[in-house]
């Protein structure tokens, strides 16, 4: 199973992508909307991806990639773009077969 920490500052968008992911049984996902969320999740747990959605300023997600980078570098980070399931899948399928 694979944990997930999964941001994105749009509630809606955010609800179906923990809906969309929580249906497959490899994923085990937190979802996130504020930093300060973020940065507890990133302290208490372990993730084995951070899935990075929409909403986020790029200081925020350069702030997100360098922590993750200093304090969890097997971390894979990954950009969901929007477009559906079908490419949301294989976003994460790429990540996690090239760590």
């Amino acid at each position: 199973m694979k944990n997930l920490l999964l941001i994105c500052k749009n509630s809606n968008i955010l609800d179906t992508l923990c809906r969309v992911l929580s249906k497959q049984e490899i994923y085990n996902v937190t979802p996130a909307s504020t930093c300060e969320e973020i940065y507890l999740h990133l302290y208490r747990s372990h993730f084995d991806g951070v899935l990075l959605g929409s909403g986020l300023s790029d200081k925020e997600e350069k702030d997100i990639r360098y922590w993750i980078n200093q304090n969890t570098p097997e971390t894979q980070v990954i950009v969901h773009y929007g477009g559906g399931s079908g490419l949301l899948f294989n976003e994460l399928n790429i990540a996690f077969k090239e760590s």
